[in-house]
């Protein structure tokens, strides 16, 4: 499973590798600008391929992952990098995130923390220029982060934090192109900082951060349909720099797997979800130092 992070000296993309991510050697750097505005970093995997996107000061930054390898079968690795640039007059803070399945890439970003830009891209058919999606524009409340995750083939959930602390969700028909407007959900925490969706054993599950690293999880379907309850996850001590920094990154694959990932400065830390009788909990956390 690869994972993607931001810190302060870079982006970085996990190579694939399984067995020790405790290897400097198993991170590449897509970016070593030390711009320390750089905020929001996503990586979205299908069967076939993947995508790492960041916010940069020139716009938003692409790079294309694909499967398998002559050296690891069948494992995601990282070929030649080659970013393709979205020009946008986006802060570089701007919320960003990325839908990937085997028809197509979904780019969503919001330069203004208000409104909502979409860009689609298509086989076959060159990316097109960014278009509004009004039905997600955010009146009176600025969007904080912004994530989005599969349900079935034919629909998708997005989530987003706002910067007063509300966690949004809105249901997004994939078939159709129809996106619900946004509605509450309501969470135990008393403002959440980052609204995280990930499939953890094929089940779209939503994570609520709060200001002080605490991390509650529910199953986002009986959520939303029958108000579940919310259980906290047990951050192990690595990724407690969830206190300092936005940067925590989810990420889950075709198998059901489903993996956090965060870092601070040359650290990164990455460990992995599972779901027991219907609690989401994290594995020992792996450490990496990158010189």
């Amino acid at each position: 499973m690869t994972s993607a992070v931001v810190s302060s000296t870079g982006v970085y993309c996990s190579s694939g590798t399984e067995h020790d991510l405790s290897l400097a050697a198993a991170w590449r750097c897509l970016d070593a600008s030390s711009d320390e505005e750089r905020h929001s970093v996503v990586l979205a995997v299908a069967d076939a391929e993947g995508a790492v996107a960041w916010s940069a000061p020139d716009g938003l930054r692409i790079v294309r992952l694909t499967r398998g390898s002559s050296v690891q079968p069948g494992l995601p690795y990282l070929g030649p990098v080659h970013h393709h640039r979205v020009a946008t007059p986006a802060s570089r803070r701007a919320p960003v995130t990325m839908l990937m399945t085997d028809t197509g890439l979904d780019l969503l970003w919001s330069p203004d923390h208000h409104s909502v830009q979409w860009l689609n891209e298509r086989p076959g058919i060159p990316i097109g220029p960014a278009a509004p999606r009004p039905e997600l524009e955010l009146r009176g409340e600025r969007l904080g982060t912004l994530d989005v995750t599969l349900d079935t083939s034919r629909t998708a959930w997005l989530a987003a934090a706002t910067e007063r602390g509300a966690l949004l969700l809105a249901r997004w028909d994939l078939v159709y192109d129809v996106v619900e407007p946004w509605e509450r959900l309501q969470c135990p925490l008393p403002a959440v900082r980052r609204a995280v969706l990930v499939r953890v054993a094929g089940r779209p599950t939503i994570l609520a951060v709060a200001p002080d690293g605490t991390v509650l999880a529910t199953d986002l379907r009986a959520a939303v349909a029958r108000g579940a309850p919310w259980n906290a996850v047990e951050v192990p001590s690595g990724l407690r720099v969830l206190r300092a920094t936005a940067g925590i990154v989810a990420v889950s694959d075709s198998d059901g797997r489903a993996r956090l990932a965060a870092a601070s400065g040359n650290r990164l830390w990455s460990a992995d979800l599972t779901c027991t009788a219907g609690r989401t909990s994290c594995s020992a956390v792996i450490e990496a130092v990158i010189n």
